[in-house]
C-alpha cells in the first residue's frame, strides 16, 4: 500500500509518527473527499498502534459509502496491533445510523485506547454525542487542542465550514467568485471577458466549481455569454452541479431550453429564482418564488435557507454577475470569496467593474475582508477571503 506524504516525508506502514504529524496526516486525508462526499463533511483518520507505528488511514471518499474511521480500519491488516491502537480523526465520530453505521459504534466494538478528534460534530443527531459512546465503553477522548490561530486548526475549520454553517445557522454555504484586471474590471464595454486569467487560474476555478452542489449566475450572464457552468477540469469530468439561475423578471423562461445551461445536464437539474412563472421546459418543483426584500432585491438569508431545506444544497457557487455580486455583498450572506485577478489594465471607461453596483456612499461604509489565502498562477493570483465578524 501506498504511503502518506507531508512535505518530503513518506509515512509507510509501520512508520512512527508524532502527534502533529498525525494531525496534519489525518487532514490531507479528508481533502481527498472535497467536492465528493457533500452534504457530508470531507473527514480524514489514522490509526497508530500503542507504539505510534501507522497501522490504518482512510478517508470518507463518497456520500453514501463508508466512513474515514470505517474505511482506516479496513486497512489494518493485523487486527492485533489495534490493542490500545490510538485513533487520530478530523472530526467527531458519528453516533447515529444514517446511510452508513455509527462509527463511534464501530470503534467501540475494537480494542482501541484512545480517539483524539479535530472538532466536535455540530450535526444535532451528534453533537458530543459519539464521545459519550466511546467514553462510556471507557475510550479515553480528547480534542486535538490546537490553538485557533494554528495552521492546521485554521485550515481543518476552512475545509469543514460549509458542514458547520449547514447544521449550525440551517442554510446553504455561499462562495462568491469574480475574475477581473488588475484595475477591478470583470469585462469590456461590450462585454468581451476571455480571457481575463491565464489557463492555469481558470482551471483551478473548475475545481473551486467541483468542491460546491450548486453554481449560480444572474440572467446577464446568461444571456451575455450563454454558460454551461459545469465542470470542465479533465480530472473531475463526472462531477455534476445544480445551475442556479436569478431572473426575477423571467426574461429567460420562453428560450430557456435553447440555452447550453439546458442542454448540457438533465433538464430536472436546473433552478430558477424567478417571480415569472409558466417557464417552457421546467417544472413547478424547478421554480423558486422568493421571499424579497424592501429594494426588490432576493432575501440571500431566506433563500439559502430554502435551498438548504428543502433541495438539500450544501453549498453554492455564485459567479455573478456584477449586479447579483453587489445584492449579496449588500445584505452580508457570504461565507467565502473567491478573488481571480489577471495582470491586466483595461480602464474603468473601457470596462465593467464587479463592484460597480454596490452603491456605498461613506468610507466607513466599506466591505472588510478578512484574508485566508494567496494563489499565485502563471500571469493571474487568487485571494480568498471571508467576512470578518
Amino acid at each position: 500500500m501506498a504511503g502518506l506524504n507531508i512535505g518530503e516525508k513518506t509515512f509507510m506502514m509501520g512508520t512512527i509518527v508524532e502527534e502533529r504529524e498525525a494531525f496534519q496526516l489525518c487532514l490531507d486525508l479528508a481533502k481527498k473527499g472535497l467536492g465528493s462526499v457533500s452534504p457530508n463533511p470531507p473527514v480524514g483518520c489514522i490509526v497508530l498502534n500503542k507504539d505510534r507505528k501507522l497501522i490504518g488511514f482512510g478517508y470518507h471518499t463518497k456520500v453514501g459509502e463508508a466512513h474515514a474511521e470505517v474505511e482506516a480500519f479496513r486497512s489494518v491488516s493485523d487486527k492485533s496491533q489495534l490493542n490500545g491502537s490510538i485513533v487520530y480523526v478530523t472530526l467527531e465520530p458519528c453516533s447515529f445510523e444514517g446511510r452508513t453505521p455509527s462509527c463511534a459504534k464501530m470503534l467501540i466494538e475494537h480494542p482501541i485506547a484512545e480517539v483524539v478528534f479535530g472538532q466536535r460534530d455540530p450535526h444535532p443527531k451528534v453533537s458530543g454525542e459519539g464521545l459519550k459512546i466511546l467514553e462510556k465503553k471507557g475510550v479515553k477522548v480528547r480534542p486535538w487542542g490546537l490553538d485557533e490561530e494554528d495552521v492546521i486548526q485554521k485550515e481543518l475549520v476552512h475545509l469543514t465550514r460549509p458542514f458547520f454553517v449547514n447544521h449550525s445557522l440551517e442554510r446553504s454555504f455561499l462562495s462568491l467568485k469574480a475574475a477581473s484586471t488588475l484595475d477591478g474590471q470583470i469585462a469590456m464595454n461590450d462585454g468581451e471577458s476571455q480571457w481575463i486569467t491565464c489557463e492555469k487560474a481558470r482551471e483551478f476555478g473548475h475545481i473551486l466549481r467541483s468542491q460546491h452542489d450548486a453554481i449560480a449566475v444572474g440572467n446577464g450572464t446568461i444571456l451575455s455569454d450563454n454558460p454551461k457552468l459545469n465542470v470542465r477540469h479533465p480530472k473531475l469530468l463526472d462531477k455534476t452541479l445544480r445551475p442556479i439561475v436569478f431572473d426575477l423578471s423571467g426574461k429567460l423562461r420562453e428560450q430557456i431550453q435553447n440555452l447550453e445551461v439546458y442542454k448540457c445536464r438533465p433538464s430536472e437539474d436546473i433552478l430558477v429564482v424567478s417571480n415569472a412563472k409558466e417557464w417552457v421546459g421546467l417544472s413547478e418543483e424547478q421554480l423558486i418564488v422568493p421571499k424579497c426584500l424592501d429594494s426588490g432585491e432576493v432575501d440571500m438569508d431566506w433563500l439559502l435557507k430554502y435551498l438548504w431545506s428543502e433541495h438539500n444544497i450544501s453549498s453554492v457557487y455564485l459567479e455573478g454577475g456584477s449586479k447579483t455580486i453587489a445584492s449579496v455583498l449588500r445584505q452580508g450572506l457570504w461565507d467565502r470569496f473567491y478573488l481571480f485577478t489577471g495582470y491586466k489594465i483595461i480602464g474603468s471607461d473601457q470596462g465593467r467593474g464587479w463592484s460597480g453596483h454596490l452603491g456605498l456612499g461613506s468610507l466607513n461604509q466599506a466591505k472588510v475582508l478578512n484574508h485566508i489565502e494567496t494563489k499565485h498562477f502563471p500571469e493571474s493570483q487568487l485571494n480568498i477571503f471571508c467576512q470578518v465578524k
